[in-house]
């Protein structure tokens, strides 16, 4: 009769051995995919902050936004500084009422007739250009027309509400085909001073160096 009740036992133990083995088995599995997929989310992060082509350095009050996925432009951002506060009826997404924003080697320029460099947009104007240094950097001021007609209809404003204003700087690449590979810095002139700007021209490494 002991012999019978001492195998019950081994049986029974084993039984429970087994089943406390499957439980670690499915722990361990189940912390495994909770690393593959935190490692997984920390290249999407990493893909998400990726670092800009060039070099800036910016006063104190400003840094360098989020590359816009669509675009391909980082924007500038100004602590402080709500675009909506002096453009009511504009959108909050607008570059043209943003602190400012830079744009990389896929804008495709132009020369006016005093071979100054600007981009064929709408509703904008660029002007009172100054070359610095090496023949290659430019800054000029852009004027950006943000209300359209139909918005200063609606909500009875003037064209001259609408106007934006910016310093922009233009580093052209002498070594490759003109009219392609260019950066553009766009510094609205409610954030950053003529001084500033040229400040950021001295300092400023371009994507392609």
């Amino acid at each position: 009769m002991r012999y019978f009740i001492l195998l019950f036992l081994i049986v029974l133990l084993c039984g429970c051995g087994g089943k406390e083995q499957d439980k670690t088995d499915i722990l361990k599995d189940a912390a495994s995919e909770n690393s593959e997929s935190q490692h997984e989310n920390s290249l999407d992060e990493a893909v998400k902050k990726e670092d800009p082509e060039f070099k800036i350095i910016l006063p104190a009050k400003a840094h360098i936004g989020e590359k816009e996925s669509y675009t391909g432009e980082w924007k500038i951002l100004v602590d402080g500084y709500e675009a909506l506060e002096y453009y009511p009826y504009g959108k909050e997404s607008d570059n043209r009422i943003s602190a400012g924003w830079i744009e990389v080697t896929e804008v495709n320029y132009l020369r006016d007739a005093n071979r100054n460099p600007y981009i064929p947009w709408n509703h904008s104007e660029f002007s009172n250009y100054e070359i610095i240094g090496d023949g290659f950097t430019y800054i000029c001021e852009v004027e950006f027309e943000t209300y359209l007609s139909d918005v200063c209809q609606q909500y009875g404003v003037t064209r001259n509400d609408g106007l934006s204003h910016f310093w922009c700087l233009i580093l052209i690449d002498p070594t490759v085909e003109e009219g392609t590979t260019s950066d553009w810095i766009f510094l609205n002139q409610r954030c950053f001073t003529n001084e500033e700007a040229l400040e950021i021209a001295k300092t400023y490494q371009p994507s392609w160096r």
